[in-house]
């Protein structure tokens, strides 16, 4: 019987067949792998790029890095990543310039998927400007021991950090301590976390004092989901436009007249989201007549909401005859077991008090009505509408 042969005409047992096989593979293309520019990577040294002045190509590089709004999307800043990557990477004296601009690199940054000596070199590069960690549409999520050493890396540069957009993973909330992060000396502009329930007591594990510490810095953008903890009443908010909390354990959860407490204090609020944070229960409210509150002046949106009670909704009354100023708008989220046909008078009894408050505030122009948006349930068949009216009938 002949011995196989292959295509290209040789016996494959033969050492003939051997030889153009390994050669064949030397010749293979190799699969590309991914590479982060770092500051030690080598540059083109040629290129049809014109040489301009260094200072006109920083002009160049600050144009197409800029986010087109001081609050970016995610998308964004995606854009802007690639167009630095673009621009340093043309040849030697383009990537000279761009290491020279150190404004260039702080949107470079991305904690969650670079690697950590790749954000090392380019926290060096950036030095000293501000930097974000994490997007508030796609937060830093420690989930590995990577991430814990990204974050651990971050302790060293604490004095430049802006805002902290973070996601704990219950397994990594003992690898390291994050107390560092709640730190009144830290620049902190925004804090949102999405923290976790973890079982078990451990010193390390997020506790309200912290928040005691970093409420007297600068912040002006608090958002909690899913705290272990409970907020303290003497937790100093006077600086904050914006305060979100949800998703609290029922125990952590204050009370309505604690959170008008807490409110009385942030004079500056513009955003408030309570969601799944108040204890249910009867609201007394007493001292009123002594010390009412007084109105939040500078407040846009309201957004009130329970999965399960309706706390929140009657927590709205107090609102309306008390904190909302006229051209407030408001977000209600409705228990889902309102979400019947049978349920429509008590919808009805429910959101009476902001008719009631927008009937007192007529003289509202057609550009300045405020939004009104009401959530039942959370399924499309579950879906109610109940129409409102914002003036005279």
């Amino acid at each position: 019987m002949p011995l196989p042969s292959h295509q290209w005409g040789v016996d494959v047992l033969s050492p003939q067949f051997a030889f153009l096989s390994l050669q064949r593979f030397r010749l293979c293309p190799k699969r590309e792998q991914p590479t982060w520019p770092t500051l030690r990577d080598p540059v083109p040294t040629s290129s049809n790029a014109p040489e301009l002045p260094c200072e006109t190509l920083q002009t160049i590089f600050a144009f197409a890095a800029q986010p087109n709004s001081p609050d970016p999307r995610l998308e964004d800043i995606e854009t802007v990543r690639a167009s630095i990557a673009a621009c340093s990477q043309v040849c030697q004296f383009w990537r000279a310039a761009a290491r020279g601009y150190r404004a260039l690199w702080v949107h470079s940054i991305d904690f969650q998927r670079l690697p950590l000596r790749v954000i090392i070199d380019y926290l060096h590069l950036s030095d000293p400007h501000p930097i974000p960690v994490g997007h508030r549409s796609s937060p830093f999520r420690i989930s590995s021991v990577r991430d814990v050493s990204v974050l651990d890396t971050l302790f060293h540069y604490r004095h430049r950090i802006k805002e902290i957009n973070l996601e704990i993973d219950p397994q990594c909330m003992r690898l390291t301590t994050y107390h560092w992060l709640f730190s009144s000396k830290m620049p902190l502009d925004t804090f949102r976390m999405t923290g976790t329930r973890a079982p078990g007591p451990d010193p390390r594990i997020l506790v309200a004092n912290p928040f005691q510490r970093i409420t007297n810095g600068p912040l002006r953008k608090l958002s909690l989901q899913r705290p272990n903890f409970s907020l303290a009443l003497s937790m100093d908010m006077s600086h904050l436009t914006e305060l979100s909390v949800s998703d609290i354990v029922a125990a952590n959860r204050m009370t309505a007249h604690q959170w008008i407490e807490i409110l009385r204090k942030p004079s500056r609020l513009q955003v408030l989201s309570l969601h799944d944070a108040i204890q249910d229960g009867t609201i007394q409210v007493t001292g009123w007549s002594v010390r009412p509150p007084s109105k939040l002046q500078h407040l846009r949106l309201v957004s009130l909401g329970d999965r399960k009670s309706t706390v929140a909704l009657r927590l709205l009354s107090i609102f309306c005859s008390t904190l909302l100023p006229s051209g407030c708008g408001v977000h209600l989220d409705f228990p889902e077991a309102l979400a019947h046909e049978s349920v429509t008078d008590a919808i009805a009894s429910l959101i009476a008090p902001l008719e009631l408050h927008f009937h007192h505030n007529l003289n509202l122009q057609a550009s300045e009505t405020p939004q009104v948006e009401l959530d039942i349930g959370r399924f499309p068949w579950s879906k109610r509408w109940y129409i409102i009216s914002l003036g005279p009938s």
